[in-house]
Parts: structure tokens; C-alpha cells; sequence
């Protein structure tokens, strides 16, 4: 009799960990999470420091904030964006058990 081996993983549920990967899997949004990690900027100092045209960052920022990964707000004419700690932790406490050995714990 052959032992059947059950892998943990074949049943976890990867759908929002797709999503967020499939979110940040681009290079300008990786530098845009970096650069904000600093503190919160304007479009227009994310634009200078990364030197990407603004509506390609307004793009960036638009995609990152659909998932909770960035956050803005508005003081008078510009609109600071900056990184949401808090969700920025859970997604990586998300890889960490899709990859890892801990599928039960919430």
C-alpha cells in the first residue's frame, strides 16, 4: 500500500494573493512602494524622483490604492499618496503562508 502524501497547499485559497502579486508585478510599482515608504509624497515628486510621465503614475497609484496597498489624501490642490502599512503587512504575512507551513492561521 502506497502512502498518499496531502500537500497543505492544494487547498489553500491563493485568489487574493493573485491578485495583490499580479497588482504590484511591475517594476514603477515596486519604485512607487519604495519611494513612498519614505514618507507621503505629491504625484508630481513621484513623477520627478522615479522620471515617469504623470499619467503613468496616476495609473500606478490609481492600481495600488484598488487594492489597499496605498492610501492619499487631499490637502488643497495636491493629493499625497502613501504606503498602507497595514495592508502592506498583510500581504506579506499572506506569502508568507501560502509558502510557508502555517495554511491555518488568520
Amino acid at each position: 500500500m502506497v502512502n498518499k502524501i496531502k500537500c497543505k497547499c492544494a487547498d489553500y485559497d491563493y485568489s487574493n494573493l493573485l491578485k495583490l502579486l499580479k497588482i504590484i508585478a511591475e517594476a514603477n510599482r515596486l519604485r512607487i512602494i519604495c519611494f513612498l515608504k519614505q514618507k507621503e509624497r505629491c504625484v508630481c515628486e513621484i513623477v520627478e524622483a522615479l522620471d515617469i510621465p504623470h499619467n503613468l503614475a496616476s495609473h500606478h497609484l490609481k492600481e495600488l490604492r484598488s487594492v489597499g496597498l496605498l492610501t492619499s489624501l487631499r490637502k488643497g490642490k495636491y493629493i499625497f499618496y502613501r504606503v498602507n502599512n497595514k495592508a502592506l503587512n498583510s500581504f506579506l504575512l499572506q506569502i508568507k503562508k501560502a509558502v510557508g507551513e502555517n495554511h491555518n492561521e488568520k
